[in-house]
């Protein structure tokens, strides 16, 4: 991340943070070594694109196709879903929430100001962001 902020790549690599994608159901989602709520906040705020996630994650989808798989059992690869949205589980009101704070702030919108620091709690990611004034060349690049 330091490359892809502080160095001229900055102008033209724009990195995201993904907890998961559409296609690929990482044993952790599947087994809930973390809460999806954690990994939908902690995951995408270091870097300035808003969470979009697929229906799957937003409704904690989480069965395997086989034991060992990292495909989900009812993929979209292979048929079209109808998703209830409204689920009461679902974390599509957290995901907005989290979204709102990131629009509504400045310092979520770019990259440039990201600094990481050092933590005695390996089990943990400081980093930091602050609002700059990017010139007009810069933002209009982004």
């Amino acid at each position: 991340m330091d490359e892809l902020t502080t160095t001229e790549v900055a102008d033209y690599f724009r990195p995201n943070f993904w907890p998961n994608t559409p296609d690929i159901l990482p044993a952790h989602l599947q087994h809930g070594d973390a809460p999806p709520s954690c990994r939908a906040s902690c995951s995408p705020p270091p870097c300035r694109r808003t969470t979009d996630l697929r229906p799957a994650f937003e409704l904690q989808e989480h069965v395997a196709r086989q034991e060992g798989s990292e495909e989900y059992a009812h993929s979209e690869k292979y048929a079209i879903r109808n998703w209830d949205r409204e689920r009461p589980d679902s974390l599509a009101g957290f995901i907005g929430r989290v979204n709102r704070i990131r629009h509504e702030n400045p310092a979520l919108h770019h990259n440039r100001t990201l600094r990481f620091h050092h933590c005695a709690n390996d089990a943990l990611l400081c980093y930091s962001k602050t609002w700059l004034s990017i010139p007009a060349a810069i933002s209009a690049r982004a």
